[in-house]
């Protein structure tokens, strides 16, 4: 069997039938071979890196290819390449297909693993127990994998979509509920803004506003909690704040604000509140923390929760509880030696808790969670930390926590958090 590989093989598979098989090596090249003789056909390489890994799919019609740059490239056949992903580490462990051949799996030995969908190229999961073989079944995705040193067995929970909302055509960057749990709101990046009825699953009102010129993730939806009333604010530069009555489908003026990353909740009834980071001059990064209240007959005059401080400039994050009563600031930016946590009662100008984080360098992102009650706040030990500290704001207690990533229930009653070790599964806890 002549193999005409440009280097030394470097990974090897067989496929399903044991017709093929795949040879990849230090030239970064990929052979697939007939194994009853015939032509081999290359899947060239993609730099001059090393091909770490190779995994044919269940049916033997695609190949995956890992390499050294931490790069996953699927290709047919053919030879030619349909899909490429990016596993964001040092080389490519693993490659495995799900048993359907729908997902495809990739991980490293230092526990990074990220799942895609083979058809549509989206990324579908992340996480740090990295797959290797697949059990013999379709129905159930149990899998033997690999953490720090040790073997897990485990299985993958697919998501199932209990209802499909059709109708915007680029990326969703904002969803928020009505209290009563009726009616959603959606907002893309064009601009265009969605109410639904959740029961009906059809869309009650479509409407385009001015986009603002931060990430979406800065501008922000608010509805009344019987989900007649939408509040929305652009962020970004030339802000502007309004109020549509979703049933008359009819909007207020615009209402200009400041330059500014907006927060938004409904307080009662009609009424909403805005808590905003806001700029002192343009284009200074010295943010403030602004809070208005509003309704139909425009917002009320603007008071200052958290004034800046001389000599900081810029924030990491910001989030407003849910029933609009506490506000979580992250910062500055600059210097990073003063960077720390605080958690306020919205019309306090003291923190009920102030955490510091400081740091040596400036950093892009810090994680920090508060709870959607407002009632406990997950921070890391320091910036850069891999291990965290869950601080109770009513106790004023904190405990070190195994992980970071952590979600709330809208309630505040459930925490969810993804296990420190995966032969325990993910609990729920009160």
């Amino acid at each position: 069997m002549a193999t005409e590989c440009k280097g030394k093989v470097t990974a090897a598979a067989v496929s399903a039938d044991a017709a093929d098989v795949a040879l990849g090596d230090a030239s970064g090249q990929t052979l697939l071979i007939p194994s009853a003789g015939g032509k081999a056909v290359p899947i060239p390489a993609d730099g001059a890196l090393a091909v770490d890994a190779v995994a044919w799919s269940p049916d033997g019609r695609q190949v995956a290819v890992g390499t050294r740059d931490g790069t996953v490239r699927l290709a047919n056949r053919r030879g030619k390449e349909v899909r490429k992903f990016d596993l964001l580490a040092y080389g490519v462990g693993n490659i495995v297909f799900s048993p359907d051949g729908k997902w495809l799996f990739a991980g490293h030995a230092n526990n990074v693993t990220r799942g895609w969908d083979t058809i549509t190229g989206e990324q579908v999961m992340e996480g740090n127990l990295v797959p290797w073989t697949f059990a013999n079944a379709k129905d159930r995705w149990r899998f033997a994998g690999t953490y720090n040193g040790r073997v897990a067995l485990a299985e993958i929970e697919r998501p199932v979509a209990t209802s499909y909302l059709r109708g915007h055509q680029v990326e969703i960057e904002k969803l928020v509920w009505s209290r009563n749990g009726t009616r959603l709101a959606s907002l893309d990046r064009r601009g265009e803004i969605r109410v639904w009825d959740f029961r009906s699953e059809t869309c009650i009102d479509d409407f385009r506003e001015k986009p603002g010129t931060y990430f979406g993730s800065n501008s922000a939806l608010a509805l009344s909690d019987d989900g007649r009333m939408l509040a929305y604010a652009s962020g970004g530069d030339d802000s502007v704040l309004l109020l549509r009555d979703v049933t008359n489908k009819s909007a207020s003026d615009p209402w200009p604000l400041p330059t500014g990353f907006d927060r938004l909740v409904c307080v009662s009834g009609d009424r909403f509140l805005s808590v905003r980071e806001e700029e002192q001059e343009l284009g200074s990064k010295r943010w403030r923390t602004m809070t208005r209240t509003f309704d139909k007959n425009g917002p009320g005059p603007a008071q200052v929760l958290r004034p800046h401080q001389a000599g900081e400039r810029g924030f990491h994050d910001s989030t407003l509880s849910a029933d609009g009563k506490r506000y979580f600031w992250l910062g500055p930016r600059t210097p990073p030696a003063d960077t720390r946590a605080e958690v306020y009662d919205v019309g306090n100008p003291e923190p009920i808790v102030r955490v510091p984080l400081p740091s040596d360098r400036e950093v892009n992102t810090v994680g920090a969670e508060l709870s959607s009650d407002g009632r406990q706040l997950w921070l890391p030990v320091a910036v850069g930390r891999a291990d965290w500290m869950l601080h109770d704001l009513t106790t004023r207690e904190a405990r070190r926590a195994a992980v970071g990533t952590v979600h709330f229930s809208p309630d505040g009653r459930w925490r969810l958090e993804p296990c420190h070790d995966p032969l325990r599964g993910v609990p729920a806890r009160g």
